[in-house]
């Protein structure tokens, strides 16, 4: 079993706070692969990385965290960047995505073997517009039925941005998924005011589970169970990161325990929830404590219990 992580890749340029930025590898489903590979669970990336310096970036690290490149398609065209800075711990992006890795999808997306997992991710690539954009919901349309399929929307503010036509395609997508992480900033950059409400209703669909970065989480499932998980109190350094943490931790307690399979999903118990949800929030509070999308190892959550 390999967990297949498709959408956006990009370099984030992190604010060090002495006027200089680090160069880091990111972008959602990146993280997620990279978090999975960590706490031990075969992953691979599904997008695209540039021949340039920054694609290089991105190169070395795939390489360093064993993540499968065979899903990766090379292009010349430059790097997408995030430029991130903080504001009281919680970071502010500036994206520059015009003519870059993530505007743009060469052919079709490539077939992935009968027993994979496919996660889909989201961000300054939205679902609605843009080549990228467009193969992953189109992705997401083929390969339902035939596994597993897990959602972050992870909707960043965007100039421009048309959030009806946004919020009525992850709403699609939610219909063709089987979990769903999504966040309060996610759910409010699409202009809905009543989170829980909405994910309560994404819930006759998929498994949510709703983060609230320091109010900790909520899972929503079918026929109204409802379970919330605390989040641990830790010094934050910053937040990069810390939703596809959360992620990779749902996904590897569920290759843990043999759930990678919609049935299973649909039948976990009110005990098996909180297990699932306390493992990303866990994942997501040790990757607060650090500098960057920095996701734990096993090692690191054990000394975290």
């Amino acid at each position: 079993m390999r967990i297949v992580s498709a959408g956006e890749g990009l370099v984030d340029l992190v604010a060090t706070g002495s006027g200089t930025y680090l160069p880091v590898a990111g972008g959602s489903p990146l993280n997620v692969a990279t978090g999975l590979r960590r706490l031990g669970v075969a992953a691979a990336w599904l997008g695209r990385r540039s021949t340039g310096a920054f694609g290089d970036v991105l190169g070395r690290h795939l390489a360093s965290e064993g993540i499968d490149t065979a899903f990766v398609q090379m292009t010349g065209a430059p790097t997408s960047l995030a430029v991130v800075d903080f504001d009281g711990g919680q970071p502010r992006y500036d994206f520059y995505l015009e003519g870059t890795t993530n505007t743009g999808w060469d052919g079709p997306t490539p077939p992935l073997a009968p027993e994979d997992v496919l996660h889909v991710g989201f961000g300054a690539v939205r679902a609605h517009e843009g080549a990228l954009g467009v193969v992953l919901a189109a992705l997401v349309e083929r390969e339902h039925g035939q596994r597993v399929i897990t959602l972050d929307p992870n909707v960043r503010p965007v100039a421009g941005q048309r959030t009806g036509a946004l919020r009525e395609a992850i709403e699609r997508l939610v219909k063709r998924s089987d979990l769903v992480k999504v966040s309060v900033e996610d759910l409010r950059a699409l202009d809905i005011d009543d989170v829980e409400g909405t994910a309560a209703g994404w819930a006759r669909h998929a498994l949510v589970v709703l983060t609230f970065g320091a109010g900790g989480a909520v899972a929503f499932a079918r026929e109204g169970v409802r379970v919330a998980i605390a989040a641990r109190p830790v010094e934050v350094v910053d937040a990069v990161g810390a939703g596809d943490a959360t992620m990779a931790g749902l996904l590897a307690w569920l290759a843990d325990h043999h759930a990678l399979d919609p049935e299973r999903i649909r039948a976990l118990s009110a005990a098996e929830l909180h297990a699932m949800v306390d493992l990303g929030v866990r994942c997501a509070s040790v990757s607060c404590m650090r500098t960057g999308a920095d996701p734990p190892t096993r090692t690191s959550l054990a000394e975290f219990p």
